[in-house]
């Protein structure tokens, strides 16, 4: 367990509409040195380095999976989010070494990438095959973060907030849309349990945000980590 003045990478854990934007801002305006980052994302230019250099590494783990004859193999997708996950935090590190000063927050980071892949990936990565490489990305996330911010609100009332601004979502029908959301909810608890059991695993604070300002739930969270 790490202490306060070790929180050097912190992951915001929590479906759309949990408000995570909101404690981001309030975290940079108590902090100057926080810095969001954000997953790297393979639509973007200076993103694709990022992916050449860490599906490369990826490679020997890839050529030891076999095709399951009913859960198949890796889709694209799945492997964009293994590249991420195999990747991203020896480079968040790397950053961190050459930058020290920096506190790195990410909004959608580890926990919420591996509570995807269960979630909504392939049938093939919940299979035998994959349990090694969880195992391993388990251990170096684990090891990475330092401490892990996990938003707790009602499905029905993210749906309703991200019916009011996120356009993206317009397309499912409320029934749907509740059923992704605690799904959602469901992956990221069930990594996130599996990080705190981890060996030096981040510490964890769960913030109710129902009937509480976005002022509020951030003084609740620097309370509890001792920024002022």
């Amino acid at each position: 367990m790490k202490s306060n003045n070790e929180f050097k990478i912190i992951e915001l854990v929590g479906p759309p509409g949990s408000g995570k934007s909101s404690l981001t801002e309030r975290l940079r305006a108590c902090n100057p040195n926080i810095h969001v980052e954000s997953f790297p994302y393979y639509r973007r230019p200076n993103c694709i380095p990022f992916y050449v250099r860490n599906l490369a590494a990826l490679l020997p783990t890839l050529l030891t999976l076999k095709r399951d004859p009913v859960k198949g193999w890796v889709s694209p997708r799945d492997l964009v989010s293994m590249i991420i996950l195999n990747g991203w935090a020896r480079e968040l590190r790397q950053k961190l070494a050459k930058e020290p000063s920096q506190t790195l927050v990410l909004d959608e980071g580890a926990i919420t990438i591996s509570g995807w892949l269960k979630g909504f990936g392939s049938t093939y990565m919940e299979s035998e095959a994959m349990r090694a490489w969880w195992q391993r990305i388990y251990a170096e996330w684990g090891a990475t973060l330092d401490l892990v911010i996990q938003f707790q609100t009602p499905a029905p009332v993210l749906m309703q907030r991200i019916r009011q601004r996120d356009h993206n979502w317009d397309h499912r029908s409320d029934q749907e849309t509740l059923a992704a959301l605690e799904t959602m909810k469901f992956r990221q608890d069930e990594v996130l349990g599996i990080f705190s059991a981890l060996p030096g695993s981040p510490r964890v604070i769960r913030v109710s945000t129902l009937e509480k300002s976005a002022d509020q739930i951030g003084a609740e969270v620097l309370q509890q980590i001792g920024w002022k």
